[in-house]
């Protein structure tokens, strides 16, 4: 799978456990794919904008991988993503459809302390982040 970052390689196939636990936020545990599991995946975005009809002013999809298998008590999908095409990590809100990437972020770091980038998409103000819109 290509643009994948070496240290998530490393981490999901070297690793025994991918669970991970945080002891804040709405998402305390979660489970990690193994590599094997990564899936190529496209994320929707709208626009907060709407015209007369109630539809989005624009849409757009970005290209990336989940990389939560299960949470307690949401949805994993998208709730912590690389993304191909942006080359950055990212949470993807499936209800809203609205995306958010952390710049710079490596998953050395995201790992060392998962809380806040779990939780990004319910609290975006406690990490550095980037709320990406359709163009």
């Amino acid at each position: 799978m290509n643009n994948i970052p070496s240290d998530l390689i490393s981490y999901l196939s070297n690793t025994p456990s991918l669970v991970i636990s945080m002891e804040e936020g709405e998402v305390r545990k979660a489970e990690l794919f193994s590599l094997s599991e990564l899936k190529i995946e496209r994320f929707q975005v709208e626009s907060e904008e709407y015209d007369d009809e109630g539809d989005p002013l624009s849409a757009a999809e970005f290209e990336g991988c989940s990389l939560l298998k299960t949470t307690e008590g949401y949805d994993p999908d998208g709730v912590l993503v690389w993304l191909t095409e942006l080359k950055e990590y990212g949470a993807w809100d499936c209800d809203h459809l609205r995306l958010i990437t952390f710049p710079g972020a490596t998953w050395s770091k995201i790992i060392a302390d998962p809380t806040w980038y779990v939780n990004g998409q319910w609290y975006p103000d406690r990490i550095e982040h980037r709320s990406i819109t359709p163009e």
